[in-house]
């Protein structure tokens, strides 16, 4: 499904709404989550009006930070799996040592607080979720 609406020369970097690097590059998501009338627009329609702007993101860092390091790679690294390198842009969520995983910078009591839910104040819907983490909505 989302791969027709990718360009070749985007990854699935480019679907995510908020785009924040780690380790000294800089936060490109001033506001992580948006709100909009859901309701007449389905994932499909949203996910493809966010994928020019996040190719443009990318080429923009990509073009300012190419050559700047993150890290350094070992070979006892590569094959345990990659433990603690940073090795891959990925945006949906991130693992802080203090709050836990966050989705899209909220932490799970924000997720459950904020996520549409089937019975008031009980579990996030997974549809809601899922929406969240595509579109940063």
């Amino acid at each position: 499904l989302l791969s027709s609406l990718l360009k070749p020369s985007c990854s699935n970097a480019c679907l995510g709404a908020g785009l924040a690097l780690t380790r000294g590059l800089p936060s490109l998501a001033p506001g992580l989550v948006h709100t909009r009338e859901a309701s007449t627009l389905d994932l499909r329609t949203v996910v493809a009006e966010k994928i020019p702007a996040q190719q443009e993101r990318l080429k923009q860092i990509k073009k300012q930070h190419a050559a700047k390091k993150i890290g350094e790679v070992t070979v006892g690294a590569c094959i345990g799996g990659m433990r603690g390198i940073n090795g891959m842009l990925w945006e949906t969520s991130l693992l802080d040592p203090e709050d836990g995983i966050r989705f899209r910078g909220y932490t799970i009591p924000e997720c459950k607080d904020r996520l549409p839910a089937a019975v008031e104040g009980g579990e996030p819907l997974p549809e809601g979720m899922l929406w969240l983490l595509m579109t940063g909505e």
